[in-house]
């Protein structure tokens, strides 16, 4: 299950444009709870803080299904699905999404 490797953050927001800020209450929240994956990205530093080293829940959570380090440096990503990201940026937020979006993500290596 990759949810294992997610965790919950409140997070400081700015509201897109007015539509976006209709709550019950009528007020506009300038905070979020937003879901994020682990930040470190070290297959061993993750099972040591989420499982607390322990390998059996590792297993028992992620380790049945994948047998492989999380975190790798030879994954790119599918070339259909980051069209999907970059057109979806576009759609957002125009060029300037795209340009966030692409100086913003990383591939598994480090580079941008």
């Amino acid at each position: 299950r990759r949810e294992a490797r997610y965790a919950f953050e409140v997070a400081k927001v700015l509201p897109w444009n007015n539509d976006s800020c209709k709550l019950k209450d009528g007020l506009c929240k300038d905070e979020a709870i937003i879901c994020v994956e682990y930040k470190k990205g070290d297959h061993d530093e993750y099972v040591k803080d989420m499982f607390k080293g322990d390998q059996k829940k590792y297993h028992e959570a992620i380790g049945q299904y994948y047998d492989g380090k999380l975190w790798r440096n030879d994954i790119f990503p599918v070339e259909k699905y980051l069209q999907l990201c970059i057109r979806g940026a576009r759609e957002i937020a125009g060029e300037a999404g795209v340009k966030n979006f692409l100086e913003t993500s990383y591939l598994a290596c480090g580079e941008v």
